[in-house]
């Protein structure tokens, strides 16, 4: 945006749309006034986030692909609230640190408005003059709908509804935080004249608090029981219904069910627990009586936290029953703004090594694959984190994700829609096919699922492309069958010579350094990895003669601080593809021991050497 040198601050407010603007935008005014003509570091002095000499330091070890403002947010945690902030004011873009107070525009009171606010984490609040401002979530955020295509806008329920009131002209724009965005637009879902908290698709955002006095019951147990599942860092709730309508509560925490907090909900809001669970997460919008499984989504912010939830609900049908009785499972994904470092996930140097060669070369495909909650996501964003300081804002990364379980810095993020909820049919290949006209370098495909997300995967790694992506397998050679019997027969060669890397991906408990004991490993602890190795067909390995192992006190839980990556990489060189064609023909075992011997590493070497070093027990190889 174009400025005159000399605009005041009631000018600029003027032309936010601002008549006789609050003071917090007069504020948020001189602030941008005040950092337009500053450079990032000296503005991150200025406000006190990092000093003079804290700032010296970076920029003399800043290679110069990288901006600053994206070197100093890497190295220093304090520095990321101010990402968006400045990004946004070097555009020209007005930025607001809170929308407490400001008033949703009347486009607001519409479903079709509210889900699209949504589903592209934005809102539309009103000035004094009533001139609409879209305030998105993000920089991210805002730049995605900005570039919103002829189709698209034309599609829009916002843009839609402004032009029957004849303001889609004045249309304005400006950035908040997503903790922001979200509040408000739970203030304008709570102004729906029909109350209908739960009937939105796409991921409603619930607020959640223990100790608002004037929330329901329900909901506040329920926050007090995510709030100790996110504290005590679990990965998934499990809640059943008893016979008397009570919920028992586990968490999964280091890969086991644990009695952690609070371990019941109430036989009294119980039921009134899970109706609201299920319908705020869309699983069963109507509140009838669930027979058939469903899951839902919800975006759910607490105490200082933001975790998008995914829920899966199973009725149990029990013969002669008074309360429905249903398993309940919940997936907790954090939601954070975060630059992950490849180097710092303590994966094997070779694992890191395969990672950053592949990420080198302009086009192909890395595929992480695993069990269900294994760390490939985060592995992925580590990948992501590599490629941004490699390249630096040279080259350009998008994501299609469904859900997006967290945000990655970086990268331009996009949520994909369920189809049950797009009237206009496959919403996917219509996000897959702008992605590829948003001339990204690289893409990040969320899990290979089905036919349509494989041969996604194969077409853009095999046009210029690099291209992540995860998918559920126990291996590496079980993860090409997978792939490949995925895609069309007539599309295997090209899948074949398109695949640059595939990374299979295991967690193992971490021992605490405090209580650990260390000791001999038994002759029968021996024989059971021995017999394990055969069962999977592993012929070099070394077993440590000494381990160590769990004993429990009070820095840790049960023995165990945390968990640990263990990895296979396969890179898929000349000769790996060729063994891997010929095995699509037919079976063939020295094809299968030519790409067997082409694994840098092994899962079970990974987890041995996680043993050697003292790091986990012995009983954790058994992966």
């Amino acid at each position: 945006m174009d400025m005159p040198a000399e605009l005041s601050d009631v000018e600029l407010c003027a032309s936010w749309g601002w008549e006789d603007p609050p003071a917090k935008v007069m504020t948020e005014a001189r602030s941008f006034l005040s950092a337009r003509s500053k450079r990032s570091g000296d503005y991150l002095v200025e406000c006190n986030v990092i000093t003079r000499d804290e700032l010296e330091r970076m920029l003399s070890t800043k290679p110069d692909h990288i901006q600053t403002l994206e070197w100093i947010v890497q190295h220093h945690d304090t520095a990321t609230p101010y990402y968006d902030r400045f990004l946004a004011y070097a555009d020209g873009i007005a930025y607001y640190d809170t929308l407490q107070g400001f008033t949703p525009h009347e486009c607001m009171k519409e479903k079709a408005v509210l889900n699209e606010c949504e589903r592209g984490d934005f809102v539309v609040l009103a000035t004094d003059r009533n001139v609409p401002v879209l305030v998105a979530g993000s920089i991210q955020a805002y730049y995605l709908r900005k570039s919103l295509g002829r189709t698209d806008r034309a599609k829009s329920a916002v843009l839609s509804h402004l032009r029957n009131l004849e303001q889609v002209d004045a249309l304005l724009y400006a950035v908040s935080r997503r903790d922001q965005v979200a509040a408000f637009l739970n203030l304008a879902r709570n102004r729906q004249s029909d109350g209908g908290a739960g009937v939105y698709d796409e991921s409603a955002v619930w607020i959640g608090s223990s100790i608002d006095t004037q929330s329901r019951p329900e909901s506040r147990e329920l926050a007090r029981i995510l709030d100790t599942a996110i504290q005590n860092n679990a990965t998934d709730i499990d809640m059943r219904t008893q016979p008397d309508g009570s919920l028992s509560v586990l968490m999964r925490q280091f890969g086991d069910l644990r009695a952690i907090g609070p371990t019941s909900i109430s036989a009294e809001i119980g039921p009134r627990a899970l109706s609201f669970l299920m319908r705020r997460s869309g699983a069963n919008p109507s509140g009838t009586r669930m027979r058939e499984p469903n899951d839902g989504h919800l975006h759910y912010r607490g105490s200082n936290v933001d975790v998008q939830l995914r829920l899966s609900f199973i009725p149990l049908n029990h013969p002669g029953e008074t309360v429905q009785q249903m398993s309940t499972s919940i997936r907790i994904m954090r939601q954070e703004q975060s630059s992950i470092e490849l180097g710092k996930l303590q994966l094997e140097e070779k694992v890191v090594d395969d990672l950053t060669y592949a990420l080198r070369l302009t086009q192909g495909l890395i595929i992480v694959a695993g069990p269900t909650n294994t760390g490939k996501s985060t592995t992925i964003a580590g990948a992501v984190g590599k490629h941004v300081s490699m390249f630096g804002s040279k080259q350009k990364r998008l994501s299609v994700e469904d859900p997006i379980e967290r945000w990655v810095r970086g990268l331009t993020q996009i949520q994909v829609p369920h189809q049950d909820h797009d009237s206009e049919g496959d919403r996917f290949n219509t996000i897959t096919r702008a992605v590829k006209r948003h001339d990204p370098d690289l893409i990040w495909l969320g899990e290979v699922r089905d036919r349509e997300t494989a041969e996604a995967c194969v077409h853009y790694a095999s046009s210029g492309h690099i291209v992540l992506s995860t998918l559920h397998a126990t291996d590496c050679l079980v993860a090409l069958d997978v792939l490949a019997k995925m895609v069309k027969p007539d599309q295997r060669f090209q899948l074949a010579e398109s695949m640059l890397l595939v990374v299979s991906q295991r967690l193992v408990k971490q021992l605490c350094p405090h209580c650990k004991k260390v000791q001999d490993i038994t002759e029968e602890e021996k024989r059971l990895v021995v017999k394990y190795a055969k069962s999977i067909g592993a012929e070099d390995y070394e077993i440590p003669e000494v381990g160590a192992y769990p004993v429990g006190c009070d820095e840790c839980t049960g023995g165990y601080v945390s968990i640990l990556p263990i990895n296979e990489t396969l890179p898929v060189t000349r000769d790996v593809k060729d063994a891997w064609l010929v095995l699509l023909e037919r079976s063939d075992s020295a094809s299968r021991q030519v790409i067997y011997r082409a694994r840098s590493v092994t899962l079970l070497q990974a987890a041995l050497q996680r043993v050697r070093m003292l790091q986990t027990d012995i009983a954790q190889v058994l992966v």
